[in-house]
């Protein structure tokens, strides 16, 4: 019975159409000859599967499953695709998977692709790191990246690119493998005139920065004109800094969310209005009920039920 459950669904090519055989069909069957041929097929369609990792936009569960289980064929195949691979973005996708898998080659390969002179690949490998985020297991190939000693110094050293693309994959590699003298190198990078990579550093510095010092740097930040997507930046960085803080902290977080909803060259969008609000609701105090109170009409009614919450406690 066992084996007519478990095997009982096989693979069989049916009549149907002008190429017959390019047309899978699904019937039910125990038959040895239908499971022999259904454990053919899935064989094959997996070769096939294995074949174009290297060339693959995408990675989900199944593929990391597919990964895992062939794991033992395809490291010598991905290191050779990672040493001397055709072009570079087969050896960065070839390097990425070995990451994935442990090996440390995976993690050198970006590192020499990081430190070379081709602008392309180190955007390409920059962006490789980012591509394990968020995806399942994200820590384990993000640890191991970590654990490269040359790979953080690569990092650091892009942060004086002058190209706004990689300067911004950077800042986020750098926060993603937390590398070392990170959060100075975001203070400083922060304090630069032309705001470069604002947005991006805005946010690693509330994830990753002493919250005291960090809503320092952006109480001076703010006072720039700023665009709607450094706006909603920074008010997103405010609400990270204020869960991280002390009260002090918190209330100058709640001062700057309020202040920049009153000004003339900010253009406050939907999310910038609900980020302001809700930060100042979870982290303000009675003072700011009459406040909170005059924004509720602005924000939709989904929005409003956690402001309306919190000012119930008030």
């Amino acid at each position: 019975m066992a084996r007519c459950i478990g095997l009982a669904v096989a693979v069989a090519l049916c009549g149907c159409g002008e190429e017959p055989a390019s047309y899978p069909w699904l019937k039910v069957s125990t038959a040895e000859a239908d499971l022999e041929g259904a454990r053919a097929a899935a064989e094959a369609r997996e070769r096939e599967d294995l074949a174009s990792l290297t060339e693959r936009a995408w990675f989900d569960e199944e593929t990391e499953e597919l990964v895992r289980r062939h794991a033992e064929i395809l490291l010598p195949f991905l290191r050779d695709d990672a040493s001397s691979g055709a072009d570079a973005s087969t050896r960065l996708r070839a390097a990425a998977l070995l990451v994935r898998l442990g090996d440390p080659l995976g993690a050198e390969t970006l590192r020499r692709a990081l430190a070379g002179d081709d602008a392309e690949d180190r955007l390409a490998a920059l962006r490789s790191i980012d591509w394990h985020y968020g995806l399942g297991d994200e820590e384990r190939p993000l640890r191991a990246l970590r654990e490269h000693p040359g790979l953080a110094p690569a990092l650091l050293a892009l942060l004086e690119s002058d190209d706004p693309a990689v300067l911004d994959a950077a800042v986020h590699a750098c926060g993603l493998v937390e590398a070392p003298g990170r959060v100075e190198r975001f203070r400083e990078l922060l304090r630069r005139p032309d705001g470069a990579a604002g947005g991006r550093v805005l946010y690693w510095l509330a994830a990753h920065g002493d919250p005291g010092a960090t809503v320092e740097d952006v109480e001076a930040f703010v006072k720039r004109p700023l665009d709607d997507a450094l706006a909603n930046s920074a008010v997103f960085a405010l609400e990270r800094l204020a869960e991280r803080g002390d009260a002090a902290t918190r209330a100058r977080c709640v001062a700057m969310a309020r202040a920049l909803m009153t000004r003339d060259d900010v253009e406050r969008d939907d999310l910038l209005e609900w980020y302001a609000t809700t930060l100042v609701a979870e982290h303000g105090g009675p003072g700011d009920a009459a406040w909170l109170w005059g924004r509720l009409p602005g924000l939709d009614p989904h929005r409003s039920r956690p402001v309306l919450r919190e000012l119930a406690g008030t």
